[in-house]
C-alpha cells in the first residue's frame, strides 16, 4: 500500500495537538512498513524546521513542503464579506502546492491520499484530475461548529456579525467537502455521530489520537500539597484562550483559600492573561518538554467551553496517571467516566466542588488515576489503532480493484 498524507502543517516539531495527530500516524504507518509520502504546508505559524527531524523519519516519509502564507489580513478580511468562499479554508490554497501535488502524483502511483483536516480539501480537484488513488479525509475536528460556538461567544457585536459569517460559509464548505472524499476518518465517534447527521454516508472509520505507551511513565509518586494545578496548550487556539479566560476569572479567585498553586503553560499568551500572574498563579510560558512540564504537576484542567475532535493532552496526561479535571466539552471523544478515570465538571460550581473533593479524597484520587492510564493502555494504544486503520485502508483498495475489474 502507497500513501500520500498531504499535511496543512508540519508534523515536527510537536508545537500543538495537531501536530502530534499527524506525526502518530505518519509514525505509525512507517513502523507496520507502510510506503508514504508526506507533502505539507509550511507557514509562518508552522515554519518547517528540518533539524526538527529524525534522518530515519526523513528518509522513509521522504517529506517536502511548500511555504504558504495563511495569515490573516485586513483585505482579506473585508474580500471574505462578499465572497461565497470560505476564508478559513481559502487561505490554505496555493497554486505552487498544488503544482507539486500534481508533480508527486504524476511521478508515482499511490494507493491513498490522505488529507489531513478541512484545510487540504481546497486540492481534491487536482487529486482527481491526476490520480485514480482513493480519499481519505482524517476530520480532527468538525470545524464550523467550533466557530459557530465562538460567534456565540463573542460580546462584540462586530466579531459576532463576522464569525457568524465565517461559520456560516465554513458549514456549506465542510459539508461538501464531506461528501465529496471516499472515505471519512473522524476523530471521535461523537463526530461521526455529526458528520451522518449532515447526510455524509460515505465509509467512515473513526481514528481515535493514540500514544505509544512506552513514551509515557506512569507517575507513581503521591500528591501533596499544595496541589500543583495546571493547563497546557496553545493560546492562540481561540477556544483554548477562551477556557483559560473563563477559569482565571471565574473560578481562580475563589480557590484562594485553597492550598493549590495554578501552572499555565503553552504558546502565544496573550498580555491580558500574563498581566494576572501572582506567586501561586505561575506562567509559565511555551516549554520546551510538554511531558516533562505536566510531570512535575498535579493536575490538570481542561475548562473548554467550545470545540469538538478530541483533546491529544487529556490522553497523554491521563497515560501518566495524571487526574484530570475537564468540561464535558472538554473530555469529548474520549470514552471516560466520570469519577472512574476522570473528573468532569460542568460550571465555575462544579470545578470548585472538584477542585475541593481532590484535595479531602486523596485515596479516591490515587484509584481514579490508576484507572485513567489503563484505559489509555487498553483503547488509545497508537499500535492498535494504526492497525485497525491500515485494515480499514485495504479495504477500500480492495473494493477499488473490484470496481477497475467490472
Amino acid at each position: 500500500m502507497k500513501i500520500l498524507q498531504l499535511c496543512s502543517k508540519p508534523p515536527l516539531p510537536l508545537l500543538d495537538g495537531g501536530c502530534i495527530a499527524m506525526h502518530n500516524i505518519s509514525k505509525g504507518l512507517m513502523r507496520a512498513d507502510i510506503s508514504i509520502k508526506i507533502l505539507t504546508i509550511s507557514t509562518d505559524k508552522h515554519p518547517f524546521k528540518i533539524e526538527s527531524y529524525p534522518k530515519d523519519f526523513l528518509d522513509k516519509s521522504k517529506i517536502e513542503n511548500i511555504f504558504v502564507d495563511t495569515n490573516v489580513n485586513i483585505i482579506g478580511v473585508i474580500k471574505s464579506l462578499f465572497s461565497s468562499k470560505s476564508y478559513n479554508v481559502d487561505r490554505f490554497y496555493s497554486t505552487h502546492f498544488e503544482k507539486k501535488l500534481i508533480e508527486i502524483l504524476q511521478d508515482v502511483r499511490y494507493d491513498i491520499v490522505l488529507l489531513e483536516g478541512l484545510y487540504m480539501t481546497p486540492y481534491i480537484k487536482a487529486i482527481r484530475e491526476n490520480t485514480s488513488a482513493k480519499i481519505s479525509l482524517r476530520a480532527h475536528n468538525v470545524e464550523h461548529l467550533i466557530w459557530n460556538q465562538l460567534a456565540h461567544g463573542q460580546t462584540n457585536p462586530f466579531k459576532r456579525f463576522y464569525f457568524n459569517i465565517l461559520a456560516k460559509k465554513l458549514k456549506k464548505y465542510e459539508i461538501q467537502a464531506l461528501k465529496s472524499v471516499d472515505s471519512i476518518l473522524p476523530i471521535s465517534n461523537e463526530d461521526r455521530d455529526r458528520m451522518q447527521h449532515f447526510g455524509c454516508n460515505i465509509p467512515t472509520h473513526t481514528v481515535p489520537f493514540g500514544v505509544d505507551i512506552s513514551d509515557y511513565q506512569f507517575c507513581d509518586l503521591p500528591i501533596k500539597k499544595p496541589i500543583k494545578l495546571f493547563h497546557i496548550g496553545a493560546l492562540n487556539w481561540q477556544p483554548n484562550k477562551e477556557g483559560v479566560e473563563f477559569f482565571i476569572e471565574k473560578i481562580w479567585p475563589k480557590l484562594s483559600h485553597l492550598p493549590v498553586e495554578m501552572h499555565l503553560a503553552g504558546r502565544n499568551i496573550p498580555d491580558s492573561i500574563l498581566k494576572k500572574a501572582t506567586p501561586k498563579l505561575i506562567i509559565h510560558g511555551e516549554v520546551a518538554n510538554a511531558v516533562a512540564f505536566m510531570n512535575e504537576n498535579d493536575i490538570m484542567l481542561v475548562p473548554l467551553q467550545t470545540g469538538s475532535g478530541m483533546r491529544i493532552k487529556i490522553i497523554e496526561a491521563m497515560a501518566m496517571g495524571k487526574i484530570v479535571i475537564a468540561t464535558p466539552i472538554g473530555a469529548e471523544g474520549i470514552s471516560v467516566e466520570h469519577k472512574k478515570n476522570i473528573l468532569l465538571a460542568k460550571n465555575e460550581l462544579e470545578f470548585i466542588d472538584t477542585i475541593e473533593f481532590c484535595i479531602s479524597n486523596f485515596d479516591k484520587i490515587e484509584i481514579i488515576r490508576t484507572s485513567a492510564r489503563k484505559l489509555i493502555e487498553d483503547e488509545y494504544s497508537n499500535n492498535h489503532i494504526i492497525g485497525n486503520l491500515i485494515a480499514f485502508l485495504s479495504e477500500m483498495i480492495g473494493t477499488k480493484k473490484n470496481n477497475i475489474q467490472e
